[in-house]
């Protein structure tokens, strides 16, 4: 089995546009939990972060009107 966590990031409901694979579960927390804002979004970003066997967390940001 393949142990490779990945951190990806969408903006606005679209496809990812960035994502980063991890060998280790530690380091891929620490990126995931460094986002903290939207970002460059129009309307809000999406943060997931996947483990190996599956999706373990999501966030999501919305830019204030």
């Amino acid at each position: 089995m393949n142990n490779i966590y990945l951190v990806t990031v969408s903006y606005d409901g679209k496809s990812a546009h960035w994502e980063k694979q991890f060998p280790n579960f530690g380091d891929a927390v620490k990126c995931y939990e460094g986002f903290t804002d939207w970002g460059f979004a129009d309307e809000f970003s999406t943060v997931t972060l996947r483990v190996p066997f599956g999706e373990l967390s999501s966030k999501t940001f919305r830019r204030p009107n």
